[in-house]
């Protein structure tokens, strides 16, 4: 969250309310307003990276972010082989009158 500038946490706080958010930026002479600035991020990431993030500063990003620890859902393998017949699954065509 911080891969354009160091500022980008603090972006990515204030995107956390939903409220009014004004945007400046060089390239563009009138600022950009934003009524309602709220950001929604999905996504996953590995243990250890998430054990860096909370060695960092308190600044609050953290507490901001909804945990999931899903159950694990176990791999079985089917009973019936692999075929050519599971993959041709071609529409069949109506019988010519």
């Amino acid at each position: 969250m911080t891969v354009y500038n160091e500022a980008g946490r603090a972006f990515w706080i204030e995107g956390y309310g939903g409220r009014p958010y004004r945007l400046e930026r060089q390239k563009h002479p009138e600022p950009i307003e934003i009524a309602r600035f709220a950001v929604a991020v999905y996504g996953s990431t590995q243990p250890d990276k998430i054990a860096a993030l909370m060695r960092g500063a308190d600044d609050g990003l953290l507490s901001r972010f909804l945990w999931l620890w899903p159950e694990p859902i176990p791999f079985r393998l089917g009973r019936m082989r692999p075929g050519c017949k599971l993959g041709d699954r071609r529409p069949r065509q109506a019988p010519r009158a």
